[in-house]
């Protein structure tokens, strides 16, 4: 919007110039040459056309005074303060016609300067514009990084709280299990011994009904102790044992799960594992391997590979059946291929795993 203000500026003072001194049917063609090499110039800033419209108007313009008089719109296209040979062209015109037309030089002359500060006003607009566009693109990176390390703190702390609340149910697991089911433990034994020193017909039923209120009282502890011990299993950093527990070879973990699996899904994965380690350490002679655990949009993918290149494993055996047999629980897909190492390629669905939890 600037650029077309400065050139209707400039065209207005460069007509009132010629309509000053002689406008002719003639004028009309400098006044459209220099309108559209200016045109050009601004559709096409790089094309090299450029250069040869100009040094065809200057030479116009050393020979006809028409053509001089609308030389300032082409000075506003093409006057570069760090280009001072380029801009010192488009004076040739005049230095060649100031001893013919001494006065109507000046006046041209003279129009030079409105270009010239039109023009600095205009770069500085432009490089304040940029300036502002490199601020704002900064700060909108700045803005999504901060969000997406926000973002990525709040998984990490949602993943710590969930590890110590884990951890928590582990160490009351284990505080029940030493204390109160010890003490129910005993209580039945005591009872047991009562029960065969006892004499007393009458004493038989009562201490029958206490063993039985006992004995369920501790399998309820039990059951309980097993369901929270099965909770605070945290996938990732039983993974994260395995492998460094792991002496055949350097194995790396990958581990991207951002929802929590259910617990069937949680061991059957670790048995696989497991197993797969196994495999490693008495089939093949890899020096690296690898475990992947993705998640997927639909279906979370599980990849254990190593580098082996003497694999002697067969497809009956008993570790490729188990962990065939608990990816079929999982309802998922199971490959395995030993021709570059040996790879284990496993694929669990999402839905049928929440269903399957759900009921």
């Amino acid at each position: 919007m600037a650029y077309l203000s400065d050139k209707f500026i400039l065209l207005s003072i460069c007509l009132l110039i010629n309509f000053s001194f002689s406008f002719t049917h003639f004028s009309i063609v400098p006044l459209l040459s220099a309108i559209c090499i200016s045109g050009f110039r601004y559709l096409y800033p790089a094309r090299t056309e450029n250069t040869v419209l100009l040094v065809l108007y200057l030479f116009f313009s050393a020979s006809n005074i028409q053509f001089l008089y609308y030389l300032p719109i082409l000075m506003y296209d093409w006057f570069l303060p760090k280009q001072a040979l380029l801009s010192g062209l488009l004076l040739l015109p005049i230095l060649v016609q100031i001893f013919q037309h001494p006065l109507t030089i000046i006046i041209v002359a003279l129009s030079f300067f409105p270009a010239v500060i039109l023009k600095q006003k205009s770069t500085r607009s432009q490089q304040l514009q940029k300036a502002y566009q490199i601020q704002r693109d900064a700060t909108e990176e700045l803005n999504i990084l901060v969000t997406q390390k926000n973002k990525e703190l709040m998984i990490r702390q949602n993943q710590e709280i969930h590890i110590a609340i884990l951890h928590e149910r582990n160490r009351i697991a284990t505080d029940i299990h030493d204390t109160v089911g010890h003490l129910l433990s005993s209580s039945l034994l005591q009872i047991g011994a009562l029960q065969t020193i006892n004499e007393q017909s009458t004493l038989i039923e009562p201490l029958q009904d206490i063993k039985k209120t006992l004995t369920t009282g501790l399998d309820s502890i039990r059951r309980s102790i097993h369901d929270m011990y099965k909770e605070s299993i945290d996938l990732e950093s039983e993974l994260q044992k395995l492998t460094q527990a792991f002496a055949k070879c350097p194995i790396t973990l990958t581990y991207d799960i951002a929802s929590y699996l259910p617990d069937n899904h949680t061991f059957h994965i670790i048995s696989i594992v497991k197993e797969a380690m196994n495999n490693i350490i008495k089939h093949s002679n890899a020096d690296t391997a690898e475990i992947l655990l993705r998640e997927q949009p639909v279906f979370y993918q599980l990849i254990i590979r190593d580098n082996g290149s003497d694999i002697h494993i067969s497809n009956e055996g008993i570790g490729l059946k188990s962990m065939r047999s608990r990816v079929q629980e999982m309802h998922g897909y199971f490959r395995c291929n030993t021709k570059n190492g040996f790879e284990i390629f496993i694929t669990i669905p999402k839905e049928v795993r929440h269903e399957n939890h759900h009921h």
